[in-house]
């Protein structure tokens, strides 16, 4: 009677009264395992494989189109499910920590189950971790936990195959119609541009054509050089259309010299300037302002002398008629015709 009544004890104890440590099966490593924190995160943050990124460019950038109905969203490397995903935890090997008695090292590895077919194309195949168990009173507890997602893409079914590349032939072909779209638009902007070009450059060139003399003033001038006495010459003015030009012809020279003001490069006009030589007398001198030079391109005043005010006033009218009317005419030249 008091051996059955010890047995019945022994069974009921079990590892507490012979001092056994309970085993720490593979199958209950992997339950724990599968149930951690550490391990629910990737059930929905889903790493991506090493070609995720491009792949997804090629097929309409899915992971960050709103495309996909299961995404919530993406970073460089993970996929952020709206709903968690069921994972399968495989112990690899279980083995004692160094130095201890109480606790197991379980190396695993883990994948997905339930995955939407379009996850899948840029999923990696789950990923491995060595978790370091516990011995307490009440059984194994996981103390600490490591993983290390994988890079490597999920095998997809022969079906799962037709389905991506179904889609990329239908992304590939939107881009080509897309491409031949902007081709043709390039072209019909670069014809509108030519044509622009074109016009422009025969209105420019319109603006610059002689048809008509408008008035001529020719007359003795006697001409004061720089650390020399003055000299004897001849002052030749001429107003058309769209110019005005001026020689100076001081007698003993070959050949006179002439200048010739576009009408584009005129900023303004005035009978009194700062810059007046003072050894000149203010009466009978016009001072034309341009934008630019033919030599340095940059802003120039022109001083062109005339015989008297009343010969400079009667010229200036003519020549502030034609430059309006050439102003009225040519107003909707762009800056650039000008350079």
């Amino acid at each position: 009677m008091w051996r059955c009544r010890f047995l019945i004890l022994l069974v009921v104890l079990g590892p507490t009264v012979c001092g056994c440590t309970p085993e720490l099966t593979r199958s209950d490593a992997e339950r724990k395992i599968a149930a951690h924190e550490g391990l629910k995160e990737w059930a929905i943050q889903i790493p991506m494989h090493s070609d995720a990124l491009r792949k997804s460019a090629d097929e309409g950038f899915l992971l960050t189109s709103g495309k996909i109905d299961s995404i919530a969203g993406s970073t460089t490397n993970l996929i952020e499910l709206k709903t968690a995903v069921s994972t399968k935890v495989t112990a690899t090997g279980i083995s004692d920590v160094p130095g201890t008695t109480n606790q197991k090292e379980v190396q695993f590895t883990w994948t997905y189950v339930d995955l939407p077919s379009k996850v899948k194309r840029f999923a990696a195949d789950g990923g491995t971790g060595i978790s370091i168990f516990r011995l307490f009173d009440d059984g194994w507890r996981i103390e600490r936990i490591k993983t290390s997602p994988s890079d490597k893409p999920i095998a997809l079914s022969e079906e799962e195959k037709r389905e991506d590349e179904a889609d990329l032939a239908t992304e590939q072909e939107k881009r080509r119609v897309e491409a031949q779209k902007q081709r043709v638009l390039a072209q019909i902007a670069e014809e509108a541009r030519r044509q622009e070009s074109d016009r422009l450059a025969k209105r420019v060139l319109e603006s610059k054509t002689y048809t008509k003399t408008i008035a001529e003033v020719k007359f003795s001038h006697t001409f004061l050089m720089v650390g020399g006495p003055p000299i004897a010459g001849e002052q030749d003015i001429t107003l058309s259309d769209v110019t005005i030009t001026f020689k100076e012809h001081i007698y003993g020279r070959t050949k006179p010299t002439p200048f010739t003001i576009w009408f584009g490069y005129i900023t303004g006009m005035s009978t009194t300037s700062d810059i007046r030589v003072t050894s000149r007398p203010e009466d009978g001198w016009l001072y034309v302002e341009t934008d630019r030079d033919r030599w340095d391109h940059q802003s120039t005043i022109f001083e062109i002398p005339f015989q008297n005010a009343a010969q400079r006033d009667d010229f200036l009218k003519k020549f502030s008629a034609a430059l309006q009317q050439w102003r009225n005419r040519f107003n909707g030249l762009p800056p650039f015709a000008f350079q």
